[in-house]
């Protein structure tokens, strides 16, 4: 299997072929100049469905009109052309999704998608906000290429998935099984819609390495994704080499972008709220309170284990390795822990805090029933590990001394293993305790 192959396969799949007919009208009209609103208007009302939830989006709380809007044509003119092709264009692939046959739960895929389009509009509203809307679309639809490749060659990516989970790297594997990874795919069915060359690199370029100072316009939208993609709390791809291609170009793509850490840290903070408000007004399933809480402890835990893998390799380098190779070798793997737990322990607390947020609102909303106080304690007990995750971080930074330092006495690295360990332990008991649900 190959490009030439997937493109001959993809242009006789009757379902993808060819995009849905409104929505390549919307595309249409929105990229035309001199096309009105009216005539978007026009366009929406021929399916009901559509406008339906059009008009549904624009009358909720999200958007907190004083008045009801009661046309298709009010709402467009309400919402714009920019933000009814982001909506538009999101609702129909959502819907498409749902009939793509795919072992890729979609509850997790959506989540996934969601969580980067809020990213990616989070950030081009800080850097160029005539570019939060495509920004949203792209984030939307940049892992589509998932769902088909897995439609298309389901026995071989099985072995992908397989693979995935065994700790190969997405891209690397999709590669090497299929001649084709799911960036390049996504790119050929955007293609095959005429979905606006932008769009296409976009989703081409999602896992791409980008040099540092590449300021081209071109590539702005492109790194915007990609750094979303990076940003983005909730992953298809959980393991170690996902956390390492993470950390590699994140800061390259923030730099190229001019966004700043305290710009990083507020995006993320903001996520995971604006997550959930866009799921509920599209109407797109990414799971209740309690399953997202149950996630962010599982991530937590996974993130714990992981910590765990990194110290026992230093340990054993320890015991295996002369004094001047454990000297290079413990500078070295101090200096991935600490940029590991800091950018892991920030999304952390991040995620906390967005969790307590959710919570929150769905108890003051009367979505969730407290009557015996549990949930609410639930969140005294989060905030307290994001105070311990703190203190971790705090205690980290100052690891970076040994960079200088000659190690005479290799316990040092042994003090600094177990006064971490009791940082976290309490962390790590809170991981293993099942997030309780609204039914307890």
């Amino acid at each position: 299997m190959n490009r030439l192959q997937f493109e001959a396969k993809l242009s006789t799949f009757r379902s993808l072929s060819t995009l849905p007919a409104v929505m390549a009208e919307v595309l249409r009209v929105c990229d035309d100049p001199d096309a009105s609103l009216a005539e978007l208007g026009e366009v929406i009302i021929r399916d009901v469905a559509l406008s339906t939830r059009i008009l549904k989006i624009v009358n909720s709380p999200f958007y907190g009109r004083a008045q009801q809007v009661s046309s298709v044509r009010n709402a467009v003119m309400t919402l714009g052309a920019s933000k009814v092709k982001a909506l538009a264009l999101s609702l129909s692939l959502y819907d498409l999704s749902t009939k793509i046959g795919t072992r890729i739960d979609l509850k997790d895929f959506w989540r996934h998608s969601l969580n980067v389009a809020c990213v990616a509009e989070l950030i081009a509203n800080r850097i160029a906000p005539n570019l939060a809307e495509e920004a949203f679309i792209c984030g939307s639809i940049h892992d589509i290429g998932v769902l088909v490749l897995d439609n298309f060659y389901p026995r071989e990516y099985g072995k992908v998935l397989q693979s995935i989970a065994g700790g190969e790297d997405m891209i690397s594997i999709e590669k090497q099984i299929l001649e084709i990874d799911h960036a390049a795919a996504g790119e050929m069915l955007g293609r095959v819609w005429n979905f606006p060359d932008r769009y296409c690199v976009a989703m081409a370029r999602h896992h791409d390495v980008f040099d540092l100072n590449d300021n081209t316009a071109e590539n702005r939208l492109p790194q915007i994704v990609n750094l979303a993609d990076k940003l983005a709390t909730f992953t298809i791809e959980s393991n170690a080499a996902q956390r390492h291609s993470v950390l590699s170009n994140k800061e390259v793509l923030a730099s190229n972008l001019g966004l700043s850490n305290t710009d990083l840290k507020e995006i993320e903070y903001s996520a995971l709220s604006r997550l959930l408000e866009t799921s509920q007004y599209l109407d797109v399933d990414v799971g209740t309170t309690a399953e997202l809480l149950q996630q962010a402890t599982n991530q937590l835990y996974a993130l714990y284990s992981y910590t765990e893998q990194l110290y026992r390799e230093l340990v054993q380098t320890r015991q295996q390795l002369d004094e001047e190779k454990l000297q290079r070798v413990a500078l070295e793997s101090l200096q991935a822990i600490v940029a590991t737990f800091s950018h892991y322990l920030n999304n952390a607390v991040a995620s906390i805090s967005g969790r307590t947020q959710l919570l929150e609102m769905s108890m003051n909303n009367g979505q969730v029933d407290d009557p015996d106080g549990i949930l609410a304690k639930s969140l005294a007990v989060y905030e307290k590990n994001a105070e311990q995750i703190t203190a971790v971080i705090e205690k980290l930074k100052k690891v970076t001394v040994f960079k200088t330092a000659i190690y005479h006495d290799n316990t040092k690295i042994i003090d600094f293993e177990k006064e971490a360990r009791l940082s976290t332990l309490a962390l790590e008991e809170a991981a293993l305790t099942k997030a309780p649900t609204p039914a307890e």
